[in-house]
């Protein structure tokens, strides 16, 4: 194999890592955007299930 093909080959390699990483990195901000909305949905839920426990306070006079 000459310079110029293993070079070229190289390159090949890279814009391959760089193709499988971009996708990596989309499912990767799918699962956080899912995450998210579940961790919002949970502190809803808490927020509502201690509320009857934690009464708003009432502003000092």
């Amino acid at each position: 194999m000459d310079r110029e093909s293993e070079i070229l080959s190289k390159l090949d390699q890279l814009i391959d890592m760089q193709h499988a990483t971009q996708g990596d990195i989309r499912e990767l901000k799918g699962q956080m955007s899912t995450m998210l909305m579940w961790l919002q949905s949970m502190d809803q839920r808490f927020s509502a299930l201690m509320a009857p426990v934690n009464p708003p306070r009432k502003p000092a006079a």
